[in-house]
């Protein structure tokens, strides 16, 4: 029952009690709707905790998804940084190493080209 309702319904057994003290069928009608309304808004109740329960529910599940996400995410970045900065360093070591080598190289040939002369 609406709040609405039960305030007509209320208002009116209530009159009607105070016409007529001696009549206890509005007496148990008074009665019978307190209990009426005290189900409803229990009901209405359990219903909205059931909803926030819920509610509560799907956005810890949300918040879950949304944190493995970021994490893999995260994961996946540096991952990604840590090869790149591998394969930079590596490269600049092979550059160097063949600079070297082609120096080496380089000075030989004209060492033994001066020598042969």
């Amino acid at each position: 029952m609406r709040t609405e309702e039960f305030n007509i319904s209320r208002a009116f057994l209530e009159a009607q009690i105070q016409k007529y003290p001696e009549n206890n069928e509005y007496l148990e009608a008074y009665n019978k709707l307190l209990a009426q309304k005290s189900t409803y808004d229990t009901e209405i109740e359990k219903s909205l905790i059931a909803q926030e329960t819920k509610d509560y529910a799907i956005r810890t599940d949300y918040d879950s998804l949304v944190h493995t996400n970021n994490t893999n995410h995260n994961i996946a970045v540096h991952t990604n940084n840590t090869n790149y900065n591998v394969a930079t360093f590596q490269n600049h070591t092979d550059y160097w190493v063949n600079e070297s080598n082609n120096f080496t190289s380089n000075y030989q040939n004209t060492i033994s080209h001066l020598e042969r002369n």
